[in-house]
């Protein structure tokens, strides 16, 4: 059984809040005490894992349903910390649940409400510039007149293929001017010439957005050596796609 047990939260999802790969587990339970989160369940089969867009849990136990192969957890407002512990039962170990009763206390957080949603996909397979920031998506979009502020939830995904030597590749989202120059990232390797792999990353933007704020969300990368490429179209024999995607949100 893997455990996280009484875990302050950061404001960013951290190795020390996060389970992961339970493979064929047989549930489990979370307690979340003092302010709410976000969370992320992680699902897909083995080598090929991944994480659910961030959902908004408030202070309270829950049960991890069988088969679920992590968790992670980060604050729901920044600066307000978070405790939580967890645990997922591996196949041939018991489930572990608690119940609704404990030291839990009502949330008073206001409900998230998705606003908008923009999404664009990759169509032609693009060579990055070599140890150069380069841009893989663009996603226009115009905050609602009103209701603000606003933050944004970016999704992405990157299919990549290698022809040379090894490499790592780093991808990020840059909102331009906005305040959030460098969010949602995350990085990769390929070790081998000749291959093939991904990645992707979900993350909430650190600022906020003003009532009919208009920008142009990209999607960059970045690679330390040459003949690399970002594909458009899934390998054969496997899904998934290069594509950007902004959730505008009530603020948080």
């Amino acid at each position: 059984m893997q455990i996280i047990d009484s875990v302050v939260c950061g404001d960013d999802f951290t190795d020390a809040a996060s389970i992961r790969n339970v493979y064929k587990s047989n549930g489990g339970y979370i307690a979340i005490g003092g302010q709410d989160v976000y969370a992320q369940l992680q699902y897909g089969v083995q080598g090929q894992e991944v994480w659910t867009p961030s959902v908004h849990l408030p202070v309270g136990n829950g049960t991890l349903d069988k088969g679920t192969l992590g968790i992670r957890f980060r604050n729901y407002k920044a600066g307000s910390a978070a405790t939580v512990s967890a645990g997922l039962s591996g196949p041939k170990e018991p489930q572990i649940t608690i119940g609704s009763g404990g030291v839990a206390t009502p949330s008073t957080a206001t409900p998230v409400s998705i606003l908008a949603i923009q999404r664009k996909a990759l169509t032609a397979d693009l060579v990055p510039v070599v140890a150069t920031d380069t841009i893989v998506l663009s996603v226009p979009l115009t905050m609602p007149a009103t209701g603000g502020p606003f933050r944004v939830l970016a999704n992405w995904s990157m299919l990549l293929a290698l022809g040379g030597a090894a490499t790592i590749f780093e991808g990020w989202v840059d909102d331009q001017a906005g305040g959030n120059s460098f969010f949602a990232d995350t990085q990769t390797s390929i070790d081998v010439a000749n291959g093939s792999g991904g990645f992707a990353c979900s993350a909430v933007s650190r600022n906020s957005y003003a009532n009919g704020f208009n920008t142009t969300f990209l999607l960059l990368v970045r690679s330390q050596f040459g003949f690399n490429s970002v594909k458009a179209l899934p390998f054969a024999g496997t899904r998934g796609e290069t594509y950007l995607e902004i959730v505008v949100l009530s603020s948080v």
